[in-house]
């Protein structure tokens, strides 16, 4: 996670909420800016707060089977005028992964 300037964004709060079940899994970033939630298949939106910046929101995560998805964010910086949020769509594919990986529903 990074600012405006690429400068990495430490200790900012990254809920992860499933959209059907509310299931919430919440990681802090790293001194590098990174983070790793582990989550059960289903659909997401990926929140992202941070002290001074404007809160970021991506919807429409999608993760099945065996499946990662990498989520690089860009934060804003918040002005005293006024706060700011931005929002985002997931992507369909995931191009940083090479696993193949299936959905097994109750019929199979």
């Amino acid at each position: 996670m990074t600012d405006p300037s690429d400068i990495v964004v430490t200790a900012a709060r990254v809920p992860a909420v499933n959209a059907k079940t509310g299931y919430t899994r919440t990681q802090t970033t790293t001194s590098a800016g990174a983070y790793h939630l582990l989550v059960p298949i289903g659909e997401y939106t990926l929140e992202v707060q941070a002290i001074n910046f404007a809160s970021y929101t991506q919807t429409g995560i999608q993760l099945n089977v065996s499946q990662t998805a990498r989520v690089d964010v860009a934060v804003q910086l918040v002005t005293e005028k006024g706060a700011v949020s931005a929002t985002a769509e997931a992507p369909l594919v995931d191009s940083g992964s090479n696993v193949i990986g299936n959905v097994v529903t109750g019929r199979d």
